[in-house]
């Protein structure tokens, strides 16, 4: 489809159609230009004339946040999903929306309340057992996602207006029968490629001395570090322990928690009540023995646990048939391996990054020398967009945008190594393309033209993250217990 592009970008066709087009691609395929600076006005972030708050971003950041624990099955600190780059991923998707409603306020286009009342009435999620609007299942939803009323319709309406715009797009693409087939063609070619592959175990590295592989543990210790262990003393309580059942259990469990609220371990109240003083269980934060299996009896303690001093009890959670608590017997404190114990860890690692360091220098020399007509042997595969051959599959959309000749090679990251490659020729398919296929091309070239018209619309919409201000405050994370 790029060659396609390529032979008609100067027409009067392309002119047109970029004119009708240029002004709705920004929303779909990439922000404008970005700026990282500062404010004091409590912005977090502006697409050009909308401002979006600080608020509003810690507020979607807690939603978001609250969506992952519910996939993951757990809690999740604030800290904890930082590290794990939502805070980043809740920022480009406030930006997209902003933009999306800049493109949208721009054209005028807008969903009634009645349209987003309609949409959401007519939605299957929301329709109960009689194929009719469920009020309970609404609001359930609204529940599961922590989100409003208010808050959901916005979405929706974002939504429709979005809708509407796709399908003014797609009526501004033409339909010239042989327009048609030209790109139904294109999308068929073929290119043949010449690649050679270098990974990293083909770079011999020698074995470092013992000083230079001392330094490089040292250097990278926290690969080799021991976390935080606590040994828990996991208490049941089920209904079915006791003579008189469930009655009888919550008299026990009000009576244990009287006892640790005096200051008795959970050890001591058991024996003061001569009930099971259940097992002791070792884990780290994340609820994994040393082995690095999951410990599920503590999946709802070990947050609470991992905040608590030795001798000290967690609250008595609900369980399915009873509670259960834990108390903190003993903390190991987070350390480090000794060197000697991880010689061989660390030897890997270092011939890992040497390799990684050779492969790269050995990849830049192989390319400039082929450039120039010398070097590797080549192995010959033919591509197309729906065929990759052996290549990964991440890279095959930049070799069917790469320029023909040899001197056009390049390098790209694979997981096998790094790959050196270049076209040698086009295969252009000519047969005759079926209306299947020319439909499919069809479908395909707003987001083509939409990739082709990018870069001349990057400063319509100015993005400015105001990052040092979002820093500031996520700080208080910062030293938050994960």
């Amino acid at each position: 489809m790029i060659s396609f592009f390529n032979r008609i970008g100067n027409t009067w066709v392309a002119k047109g159609i970029f004119f009708l087009l240029g002004l709705s691609m920004m929303a779909f395929w990439g922000l404008g230009g970005i700026s990282n600076t500062s404010t004091s006005d409590g912005t977090a972030l502006q697409v050009g004339g909308n401002k979006v708050s600080l608020q509003e971003l810690s507020h979607t950041f807690d939603i978001e946040r609250n969506k992952m624990a519910k996939i993951s099955g757990g809690y999740m600190t604030p800290k904890k999903a930082i590290q794990a780059g939502l805070l980043d991923q809740v920022v480009q998707q406030l930006v997209a929306r902003e933009l999306k409603a800049q493109i949208q306020e721009e054209l005028g286009l807008a969903a009634s309340d009645s349209a987003v009342r309609r949409y959401i009435e007519h939605n299957p999620v929301f329709k109960g057992s009689l194929g009719k609007f469920d009020t309970g299942l609404f609001y359930a939803y609204l529940s599961g996602m922590n989100m409003s009323q208010a808050e959901f319709a916005h979405q929706m309406r974002a939504e429709l207006a979005n809708q509407h715009l796709i399908r003014t797009l797609e009526r501004a693409v033409p339909r010239d029968p042989k327009l048609m087939t030209a790109a139904a063609q294109a999308k068929k070619e073929k290119r043949e490629i010449h690649s050679v592959l270098l990974t990293p175990e083909s770079m011999k590295i020698g074995t470092p001395d013992p000083q230079e592989l001392k330094d490089y543990y040292e250097a990278y210790i926290e690969e080799f570090s021991v976390p935080e262990y606590r040994d828990l003393r996991v208490v049941l309580l089920k209904s079915t322990d006791f003579n008189n059942g469930y009655n009888q259990m919550v008299e026990m469990s009000h009576q244990l928690e009287d006892l640790l609220g005096a200051g008795k371990s959970l050890k001591e109240a058991c024996q003061e009540l001569k009930i099971d003083a259940g097992k002791v269980i070792t884990a780290d934060l994340s609820g994994k023995d040393k082995n690095g299996h999951e410990v599920k009896d503590i999946k709802l303690l070990v947050q609470e646990a991992f905040a608590l001093s030795e001798g000290e009890s967690t609250s008595l959670v609900d369980v399915e048939g009873g509670f259960i608590v834990a108390g903190v017997e003993k903390i190991s404190p987070r350390g480090y391996k000794p060197f000697d114990s991880v010689r061989s860890d660390v030897t890997k690692l270092w011939k890992r990054e040497q390799q990684k360091t050779a492969l790269k220098k050995k990849a830049e020399e192989e390319l400039t020398s082929i450039q120039k007509g010398k070097g590797a042997v080549f192995e010959t595969q033919i591509i197309s967009q729906t065929e990759s051959g052996s290549f990964d599959k991440t890279v095959v959309p930049a070799l069917l945008r790469q320029k023909i000749g040899v001197e056009n090679a390049a390098l790209y990251s694979t997981e096998k190594g790094i790959l050196i490659a270049y076209v040698e020729r086009v295969i252009p398919f000519k047969q005759e393309p079926t209306m299947a296929e020319k439909q499919s091309a069809v479908q395909e070239w707003a987001l083509d033209l939409g990739s082709a018209v990018q870069k001349a619309y990057t400063q319509t919409y100015p993005v400015e993250i105001h990052t040092s201000t979002i820093q500031k405050a996520f700080s208080v994370y910062d030293n938050q217990d994960e």
